[in-house]
């Protein structure tokens, strides 16, 4: 959606008097109709033009366009994420039998694990039938 809305402030710009405003969708009855039509597969009603678009009407980015500084309103939010595997604690608690401090926690692991077991440093999970 950045790049239809820095395509639209783009071809906006040599227009005076360019504004683009977000409409609420409870609102928007046009849109609503046209999507229900869109849905049901119907013929456009008459007055009403359907045009195909057989292609994107904005450019896929380059590696210039990445290298630009983000404007404030487009800004993105990062996901910070441990980078811990999921594996690590059943691995402590199977060789060294270490447990984190939080007590709920430790018990689920302690319950997992017996489940689990370290073939050449790798864990493994046991199914019911004894196959790793």
């Amino acid at each position: 959606m950045i790049a239809y809305k820095r395509a639209v402030d783009q071809a906006g710009a040599s227009f005076a008097g360019h504004v683009v405003k977000w409409v609420d969708r409870r609102k928007n009855e046009e849109a609503d109709a046209l999507a229900r039509l869109g849905s049901k597969r119907l013929p456009p009603p008459p007055g009403v033009f359907l045009d195909v678009l057989t292609h994107s009407s904005v450019r896929a980015p380059r590696e210039i366009d990445i290298a630009e500084p983000p404007t404030p309103d487009s800004m993105l939010v990062a996901v910070v994420s441990n980078n811990e595997e999921w594996t690590e604690p059943y691995m402590k608690y199977l060789e060294r039998q270490a447990l984190l401090m939080e007590e709920a926690e430790a018990r689920i692991i302690v319950r997992r694990c017996k489940s689990f077991t370290i073939i050449n440093n790798e864990l493994y999970r046991r199914s019911i039938s004894g196959v790793f």
